[in-house]
């Protein structure tokens, strides 16, 4: 999804204020154990924990933009990987043992949601011309905001009400609750209202030519149009720039009517007006179906089952919307990046070469999925006596695919939405970024911590496995119908269901993989064009000297770039609160540890200092701001629940360029407080241990452990009681 935002830090963890895959980064990053650069905390070693959480703050932006709140699983993930995949397999053969003909969904009498006073209430011809002209007014404020509105893509209401709410929330309710989409479609309202003025103007004339459709052309032009939507969330650079949307909606709109007019209306959404089938083919799985002026309810899945074999086109476009949720989550892996820059030489002649190598990998996972789908399907055929054929197979199965493609949908965009989509909050007050509030909504602030990144894993795995468990089952009762004899039923489906346990593993596979992105070096111009911003640094900020690490005042006034981070001051794993002393310590540790200058004790590690070398490279100071104690504060009752907010000041000797990108050079982020960062200094100081396994080698002493060495931690547990007498506090504060 589009990439734009600054930085947010919650806790001793960030997340940052972006579009999808950056935001998605706040949750999945370490999902895992694991994590690029020195940046991973993995469980299986709680050394390697120890190590990685204190070099964490001080990371390069090598691979990583994004950190997020940690969570540790509580087995080894291949164990999460091959239990999903099992548990998918498992469901073939309880469904081939218990799912008989009889059980499965019939249309039948269903009840009315319509047939209600509620229902009624809502179905009145005026509401629903209310609801249908509201959309439409969005339709018009997308490019009203987004040629005349503010172009800071958070000032704007446009990226956060296309990608997020249009985009992502309306899919949920498309397969969750009904098609929506199919009584809101503003080009359908819009064309209905010309069409109605054209024949009271021409006496009856229709607007629509009602030109004949040619067979051949199917589905392919939606396919052409979203393979194009996808490409612009996916790998153009310009997706989240509301000017840029408001122009694609404007020549889509023309696009689409012209296809109204040409071929008629219900011509063109059922086969060239995308939204209409992505949304359609989503509200077939859900439990209401509209027809004949009726809100039927039925159950969940029903609709994918009843409906007849699809067109090639059609098989086609509903692969290519598997293919794009899946390739979200890929490009996003540090895989993907290596590929990316292995890659790269070989189409550097080819302008942007990540554009270039990102393009090739859209179509090439789509063509990927069409083949493997299509070869099962040809097995499917064969085990099926060959009746019918693998086209015909393919065609008729590809319905039963759909849960997976919500499945992924709601494991890769649900923690967006929770958090991102806080947005529309306050831009409904301010749409334009002009200063409004029209509706007192413009002070919101949005809660970053609503969910965390266990809730994030868990509904990934739940919903990737019950989207396939799920297909497996539409599947076996799709071939229920299909084939007479029992035998035939379970062994057509067979390789399908070794198709969807591949798909469970690589998709969690994925989920689990730290998010990372690859960038292009600034051009020469464009860093010589900036040399001559700076920005002056204040009193009261502060740099580690060398060789003690104490916080002192700065050598340098000036800076090339400032970044302001917003910390939100949880809780640690002992109860302690993060405050500002915790996170000016973690820099004093980079410049204690990581510098080689005969300090006292002897206090170095070459790992460390590798580690820190590109923040003590541009760090020239740091100011804590203040802390805010109101905003993110709230009362339930009589209890109040206070949550503060630190304000951090960075000031970097780096070139000015994309905020996500310089913001991972030096956070404000710890994942250990001061006092244990303290007590670890003093144990290594004194010769017991080392904080990495190299230097551990190197002295001849044991690699630092706070968990498993009954010999340290009675050493330690002397240490804590001779600082709390003394009133002990680190040389650096």
């Amino acid at each position: 999804m589009p990439k734009v935002g600054t930085r947010m830090v919650t806790g001793h963890s960030s997340t940052s204020r972006c579009y999808p895959r950056l935001a998605r980064a706040a949750a999945r990053a370490n999902t895992d154990g694991s994590g690029p650069d020195g940046l991973g905390l993995r469980s299986a070693r709680i050394r390697s924990l120890l190590l990685a959480a204190l070099w964490s703050p001080l990371a390069t932006p090598a691979a990583a933009h994004g950190f997020g709140q940690r969570y540790e699983l509580p087995v080894p993930l291949s164990l999460y990987l091959f239990g999903a995949a099992a548990a998918v397999a498992l469901s073939f053969a309880v469904f081939g043992l218990f799912v008989r003909p009889t059980a499965a969904p019939k249309a039948g009498e269903r009840y009315d949601l319509l047939a209600t006073a509620l229902g009624r209430s809502i179905g009145h011809p005026a509401v629903l011309l209310a609801i249908r002209a509201a959309a439409l007014g969005l339709l018009l404020l997308v490019v009203l905001a987004g040629f005349i509105g503010a172009s800071n893509p958070y000032r704007n209401i446009v990226p956060t009400l296309v990608w997020i709410i249009a985009w992502v929330g309306l899919a949920y309710v498309q397969a969750f609750a009904g098609d929506l989409w199919r009584l809101i479609n503003p080009w359908r309202t819009a064309f209905n209202a010309a069409d109605r003025l054209c024949r009271r103007l021409r006496r009856g004339r229709e607007l629509s030519l009602e030109l004949p459709y040619p067979p051949w052309l199917g589905a392919w032009p939606a396919c052409l149009l979203f393979s194009a939507f996808s490409w612009t969330e996916l790998v153009s650079p310009n997706a989240a720039d509301p000017a840029h949307i408001a122009w694609l909606a404007v020549a889509y709109s023309v696009l689409t009517w012209a296809g109204m007019a040409a071929f008629g209306r219900g011509t063109w959404l059922a086969h060239g007006e995308m939204f209409s089938l992505v949304f359609g083919t989503l509200a077939r799985f859900a439990p209401t179906e509209a027809k004949s002026g009726r809100l039927l309810l039925r159950p969940f899945g029903a609709g994918l089952i009843n409906a007849p074999p699809l067109s090639t086109s059609m098989m086609a476009f509903v692969l290519l919307l598997l293919a794009t949720v899946l390739y979200d989550g890929l490009i996003g892996t540090g895989e993907w990046g290596l590929m990316e820059e292995a890659l790269r030489p070989l189409v550097s002649g080819w302008g942007d070469p990540s554009m270039a190598i990102r393009t090739a990998g859209l179509i090439g996972l789509w063509l990927v999925f069409l083949a493997a789908y299509i070869s099962i399907c040809l097995l499917m055929s064969r085990l099926g006596d060959g009746r019918p054929g693998a086209l015909e197979t393919a065609r008729r199965f590809a319905l039963t695919l759909v849960p997976i493609a919500i499945g992924y949908h709601v494991a890769h965009y649900l923690q967006f939405l929770l958090v991102e989509g806080q947005y529309i909050i306050p831009l409904m007050s301010d749409p334009f970024g002009f200063g409004w509030n029209l509706f007192g909504t413009a002070a919101y602030r949005v809660d970053i911590g609503l969910v965390d990144a266990r809730f994030t894993w868990y509904a990934t795995v739940v919903s990737i496995v019950a989207g396939h468990v799920t297909a497996v089952y539409l599947a076996h009762v799709k071939a229920i119908d299909l084939y007479e004899a029992r035998g035939t039923q379970l062994r057509s489906q067979v390789p399908l269901t070794a198709l969807m346990v591949a798909y469970t593993f690589l998709g969690l596979s994925i989920a689990a993989q730290p998010i990372v992105e690859s960038r292009s070096p600034a051009a020469p111009s464009a860093v010589a064009t900036e040399a001559g911003t700076s920005v002056a640094i204040p009193p009261g900020a502060l740099l580690p000297r060398v060789p003690d690490g104490v916080l002192a005042a700065p050598d340098k006034a000036m800076a090339r770039v400032k970044l302001v981070y917003k910390v939100l001051a949880s809780a640690f794993h002992d109860g302690t609160k993060t405050g500002v002393e915790d996170l000016l310590y973690a820099y004093a540790f980079a410049y204690r540890w990581g510098v080689r200058a005969g300090g006292p004790d002897g206090r170095y590690d070459p790992v460390v200092d590798r580690a820190t070398a590109p923040l003590r490279r541009h760090l020239l100071a740091v100011r804590p701001a203040g802390v805010d104690a109101a905003s993110k504060s709230l009362m339930v009752g009589d209890v109040k629940f206070l949550r503060e907010v630190i304000a951090f000041e960075v000031y970097l000797d780096i070139a000015p360029g994309d905020a996500e990108w310089n913001a991972v050079v030096a956070p404000p982020w710890s994942t250990l407080p001061w006092h244990l960062l303290a007590l670890m200094e003093e144990a290594v100081s004194r010769g017991w241990a080392a904080f990495s396994e190299l230097e551990a080698r190197r002295r001849g002493v044991p690699w630092l452990d706070l968990v498993r060495s009954p010999e340290l931690n009675t050493k330690l547990a002397a240490l804590v009681e001779e600082f709390e007498r003394e009133g002990y506090r680190p040389e650096a504060l």
